[in-house]
């Protein structure tokens, strides 16, 4: 009797990587296209709330908690995707790979291992 063990399963496992990879790979592009949309300066944000914007090319999260604005790069440290702001954590989240980061740019968890650099601010906001 032949056994036909779970190798029969990589041909969809692979499959589902590949969508899985190709969810990805829109997640990152969008991030940097939305970036794009909106240059630095911005409108301060209000208390607790976060906005991605272009700052010479590269994403920037400007966010207000506890009345203190900050910038930070908003390039995730781990695979290099733009991050979202969360309204309910005030963090900055990837969605490529769910690494999260606080108002500052500490990194709280996930696959980075890096803290997100902070960007100068500039007086015009």
């Amino acid at each position: 009797m032949i056994r036909l063990g779970t190798r029969l399963t990589v041909p969809a496992d692979l499959a589902r990587g590949a969508v899985e990879g190709g969810k990805v790979a829109a997640a990152a592009t969008t991030g940097w296209v939305e970036a794009e949309g909106r240059r630095v300066p911005v409108p301060r944000p209000g208390e607790g709330e976060g906005v991605v914007a272009n700052r010479g090319g590269r994403p920037v999260g400007i966010s207000t908690v506890d009345g203190v604005t900050r910038a930070v790069s908003a390039v995730c440290t781990h695979l290099g995707g733009v991050l979202d702001w969360n309204d309910a954590e005030c963090t900055w989240d990837c969605p490529l790979h769910a690494s999260r980061f606080a108002a500052d740019g500490t990194r709280i968890e996930g696959p980075a291992l890096r803290d997100l650099p902070e960007v100068p601010q500039t007086s015009d906001r």
